[in-house]
């Protein structure tokens, strides 16, 4: 078999490798890899990359505290999974060394897209529309970052089994193993290299099965006892944790949030010091109104973990269509309203870039990653109307200021030089009835008009010099990367009107 760089060769049939001859495991493992399809997808940070993806065969050993696991088994020590993977990693091995795993949202990787600049054209290298979504405008690999993902939901092609949905926990823990050396056999190739630093990320429902998985133990080695990943990143995590294994209701599973289960408090969900990794969550505007951001963003400290927020929506405007929002799903009331399409990307960027650095081997100093930066929340008014209450438990909203910009939270420009307000902050209803109803995630969005910004900031030159001055003041602060300066100023530039001169 011949390999190109550190990937197999396509074969006309898919190539299992694994180690030749190996015997049922005993204990949880990854037994083969199936490498189904890999392409080449560009060069970024002047290495070229290539695409791969294929099947994940392991075994869960019945001793692992998955619900549901015993049914399967029927007796045996051990139930066999397959789970789709895929990964984008430099030709050279040599050049490898950092990888970020994806838990992909509903079975879609939106990772890239969730930092991919916005007013950016994302390069078109990637022949191929999977490894283009991958890929997105290749910020992490022009970092020298890989990227890759396992699939962990339950119902979705290539998912774990729904009577025991925490197989997905267990085969990305696993993962994690295996991109680290592990499972390997010695048998010299592998359609992926030894990965030194790994981080776990997800956006929403990807970032709740991030909770999941490190509140559950799943990120301790079971051989060492170890972290698996030294990072982990949540956008729109906010300790909400989903309705798989021990956090099912009365038996029952799903892979979403259940509407009665309060968010975990940071104690809760970093609770082994051996195996928790360094983590950062970063809650959008409307985390507070729908999935009680409050509770997991006013509970004190907890070592290794980096609490952000920031004044985009949770779901930019543009994610569904204002068909879908406003007839199909009755967001509301399916009375339309403009969307805010605030985006908080550029600003994601340096926070992921420094948990890399600060779990790296140097152990870069706290001092490396921006100041946590949470939004100041007075407790929510009795009679407030478009919040997802928990009984009650009292819960905390955002405190406006009088730039109509929430106080505190990351300062990007479109909070410190708001061009509009997010009216209503989240859409209703603002709740968690099911995967499907997602109106909270959705800020609505009332521009200011040019007579507004002109009382404000004076003229449209007037404007662009402010948001240059607070964009190397984000930039120092290291809010901001020094690459992505000019990119912010865009942003904000192609947001205005044009009256507004």
């Amino acid at each position: 078999m011949r390999v190109h760089g550190i990937l197999l060769s396509v074969l006309a049939a898919a190539t299992m490798i694994g180690p030749a001859g190996a015997a049922p495991a005993k204990s949880s493992a990854i037994i083969a890899v199936d490498v189904t399809r890999e392409l080449p997808v560009g060069t970024y940070g002047g290495l070229a990359w290539r695409y791969v993806e294929g099947v994940i065969h392991g075994e869960v050993s019945t001793a692992e505290p998955v619900a549901g696991l015993s049914g399967l088994a029927a007796g045996l020590a051990t139930v066999p999974y397959e789970v789709a993977f895929h990964i984008v990693a430099p030709e050279s091995p040599a050049e490898a060394d950092a990888v970020v795993v994806e838990a992909p949202n509903r079975g879609n990787p939106i990772l890239a897209r969730s930092l991919g600049a916005p007013v950016a054209t994302a390069p078109a290298q990637a022949a191929d529309a999977a490894a283009a979504a991958v890929v997105g405008d290749g910020f992490l690999l022009k970092h020298r970052i890989s990227l890759a993902a396992v699939q962990w939901q339950a119902g979705l092609p290539g998912g774990p089994p729904e009577a025991a949905q925490g197989i997905g926990e267990i085969a990305v823990r696993d993962f994690g193993r295996w991109l680290a050396g592990a499972f390997r056999g010695g048998s010299g190739s592998a359609p992926a290299p030894v990965f030194r630093h790994r981080v776990l990320a997800g956006v929403s429902q990807s970032a709740w099965f991030v909770n999941t998985f490190l509140a559950e133990g799943f990120n301790a080695d079971p051989e060492t006892g170890r972290g698996v990943y030294q990072g982990a990143f949540t956008r729109n995590g906010n300790g909400v944790v989903l309705a798989i294994n021990s956090f099912g209701a009365g038996g029952r599973q799903f892979p979403y949030a259940r509407n009665d289960l309060a968010p975990l408090t940071p104690d809760e969900l970093l609770s082994r010091s051996e195996s928790d990794p360094e983590l950062i969550d970063v809650a959008s505007l409307n985390d507070f109104y729908r999935l009680r951001a409050s509770l997991f963003a006013r509970a004190p400290e907890r070592p290794g973990l980096h609490r952000y927020a920031t004044a985009a929506p949770h779901a930019r405007g543009g994610a569904a269509s204002p068909e879908v929002v406003f007839e199909t799903m009755k967001c509301n009331g399916g009375a339309p309203v403009e969307l805010s399409t605030v985006s908080d990307a550029l600003y994601l960027r340096p926070l992921i870039l420094g948990l890399l650095r600060v779990t790296g081997d140097e152990k870069a100093a706290k001092g490396d990653l921006p100041p946590d930066a949470p939004f100041k929340l007075p407790p929510a008014p009795a009679d407030f109307e478009g919040l997802n209450r928990l009984g009650a438990t009292p819960l905390w909203i955002p405190q406006y200021a009088p730039n109509g910009a929430p106080i505190g939270g990351i300062p990007m420009l479109e909070a410190a030089l708001p061009l509009g307000l997010a009216d209503p902050p989240a859409l209703s209803p603002a709740v968690i009835a099911s995967i499907g109803e997602t109106c909270g995630n959705f800020s609505g969005w009332r521009p200011f008009p040019a007579e507004e910004l002109a009382r404000r900031y004076g003229s449209r030159a007037d404007y662009l010099r402010l948001a240059r001055d607070k964009a190397a003041d984000l930039v120092r602060a290291g809010y901001l990367l020094d690459e992505d300066e000019a990119a912010a100023i865009r942003q904000v530039e192609a947001r205005l009107p044009a009256g507004f001169r």
